[in-house]
Formats: structure tokens, sequence, C-alpha cells
């Protein structure tokens, strides 16, 4: 029997036999006692009693609701914390390797012709004339492409600027020089440098939304106002009138 106590049981045991050394058989049922249940084939089936369920409190309840509710709330807090890490860790290697390429670019252009001699002098001799016809060739392209860029960057800064006069938006220098920088972007510079040009025309007063003045009237509909008053002047000086009949 001390052996017995000894061995962990495994779930949903019934009884234990334990063999004594005089050859005889100790059983053991289990506390709350075992049903015996046939089978088709003759067999016995025996199971223990379930224990009845318990019956939680509403105070049980609530700790479990509030003990779930907060493992819920930690994992949810422990993703927020890895994407919070995976963006702050992307965003300095991001300018880790930004700066870093401006670094290499800084020493191939101080020492832009040993650069240029050692891989000349990587190729064979009989070679080297069409190695260099062909860097003339890419420094000549790569060179046009960097005029047409800047060349678009101004065009496109100057443009913004007299468009942005044109509607009388505020900050129309500082947001020509932006859309002017973004355009070294291929393709999604321009679509970007629209965004801030939009978000402030939209609340530069009386040319857009102001937020301050939610009911104000735009200068169209006061050159429209203006319009009719020369039209009808009679009406006008009725208008004008009033406060003094009163």
């Amino acid at each position: 029997m001390q052996h017995q106590s000894e061995v962990p049981l495994p779930p949903g045991t019934a009884l234990t036999m334990t063999p004594l050394p005089d050859g005889r058989m100790a059983i053991a049922l289990a506390p709350r006692g075992f049903d015996v249940k046939p089978n088709p084939d003759g067999t016995y089936h025996l199971s223990t009693n379930d224990e009845p369920p318990t019956v939680q409190s509403t105070e049980d309840k609530l700790r479990g609701y509030v003990k779930t509710a907060f493992i819920g709330l930690q994992s949810k807090l422990n993703d927020v914390m890895r994407a919070g890490q995976s963006l702050i860790a992307g965003f300095i290697r991001g300018i880790f390797l930004f700066f870093f390429t401006l670094m290499i670019g800084a020493f191939i252009l101080i020492d832009l012709e040993k650069v240029h001699v050692f891989l000349r002098s990587l190729f064979p001799a009989n070679v080297r004339d069409d190695y260099d016809v062909i860097m003339t060739d890419i420094d000549r392209g790569l060179s046009g492409v960097i005029r047409g860029q800047l060349l678009i960057c101004l065009i496109n800064g100057i443009l913004t600027y007299v468009g942005l006069l044109i509607f009388n938006v505020k900050y129309s220098l500082i947001l020509a020089v932006v859309a002017g920088l973004m355009s070294l972007v291929p393709i999604f510079g321009s679509i970007l440098s629209s965004i801030p040009i939009v978000v402030v025309a939209l609340v530069s007063g009386d040319s857009g939304v102001d937020p301050r003045h939610p009911l104000h009237r735009s200068q169209h509909a006061q050159s429209e106002d203006h319009r009719h008053r020369r039209e009808d002047p009679s009406g006008a000086r009725d208008l004008l009138a009033l406060p003094r009949r009163a």
C-alpha cells in the first residue's frame, strides 16, 4: 500500500491492485467509488464516479472574466510592443543604411580616380580601351538623367508656386520648395508632395475651408453679392438705408 501511494495514478482510475509478498492482491477503490457497465461482448467497463459540478458564485465568475480579459489585454499589449520594437528597429536600420550609403558614396567621390584606376586594372590590357568607352557612355547617360531630373524639379517647383499664388494659398513658397524637392523621387514624389499642399489649401481661410469660421462665406459668394448689387443698385441703396430708418 505504501508503494501504491508513491506512484501517481492516471486520471479516471477506478481501482488499483497491488501484489502482496504472500501472494495475495490488495485492491484500492477510487474515493468516490466506480460504476460497472456491461459491454455487448460480455466484458465489463469500470469508470469512476464523476464529481458533481461546482456552482460558481457571481464573484468567481467576475474574477474569471477579469482574468480572461487581463490575459487577452496582456497578449494584445505584447503584440503592440513587438510591433513597436520592429518599427523602431526598422527605422533605426533605415537611418543607419542611409548614412552608411552616403558615407560610402562620399569616400568613392573623394577617391574617384583611384577607384577608376583600380577597376580599369582588373581588365586585360587589350580590352581597357573598350572599358574606357563604356565608362564614358555610362557617365554621360547618368549625368543626363541627373540633369533632367533636376530640371523637372525646378519646373515643378516654379509651376507649383505660380499655381498656389493664383489660388492664394498660404505658405506658397515653402510648399513649392517641398514639391520641387519631392520631385526627386520618381512617380511617387509628385503624389506625396500634393498631400501637404491640399491640406494647407483647405485651411487657408477664405481660399478654402477655415475651421475657425464654419459658417463663413467664400470669396465666390462675396463676389456674387457684389455682382448682384452692381446689377441692382437701388436694392443696395435700400439695404444701406435700412439702419437709418430704424
